[in-house]
């Protein structure tokens, strides 16, 4: 599934029980929409698709976890993700009001993924 987003080439492959949700969707959280083509209004609306397209049983697999690699099912996220259970205003608010700093090596990481 193309979810646009966190960046604009998101993407959450789909493979028999296994959701690959990359920064689209993290344990109990969303990526970060602030970095360059991020979009929070394309975010929450590949929320939706994937609320509206993933079963229960799915198995979530995200691209990383500050907590070190957990997965669960989509019920599960359903469950404990604020995000997926947010209002497009609420979501654009949160979002809006994170501040922070940006990643160590955003820098190099875009002259690799821009070539």
């Amino acid at each position: 599934m193309v979810t646009p987003g966190h960046t604009w080439d998101g993407l959450t492959p789909v493979w028999g029980p296994f959701a690959f949700t990359g920064d689209t969707v993290f344990y109990a959280d969303t990526g970060r929409d602030d970095l360059p083509t991020g979009n929070p209004i394309e975010h929450f609306e590949s929320l939706q698709k994937l609320k509206a397209l993933l079963g229960p049983e799915q198995i979530m697999l995200p691209g990383h976890d500050q907590e070190g690699g957990r997965i669960s099912s989509w019920a599960t996220q359903l469950r404990i993700n604020p995000a997926l259970g947010q209002s497009q205003e609420e979501y654009l608010n949160d979002g809006g009001a994170w501040v922070g700093r940006p990643p160590k090596l955003l820098k190099e990481s875009l002259l690799h993924n821009f070539k």
